[in-house]
């Protein structure tokens, strides 16, 4: 990671010609639709974190 860089980390569900066609710390430019779920930390809690 270069000086002065925020890592930065996404899970993305990738199907097809996708899989296993980066590496770990590779740099990648994605386009599509940002869908944000709700992260139960407790599932016997009602709270979530966004």
């Amino acid at each position: 990671m270069p000086a002065g860089q925020t890592p930065h980390t996404v899970t993305l569900f990738v199907h097809g010609n996708l899989v296993e066609s980066v590496q770990p710390g590779d740099r990648v430019a994605v386009t599509g639709i940002y869908r944000a779920m709700a992260v139960r930390i407790n599932p016997r809690m009602r709270n979530v974190n966004s």
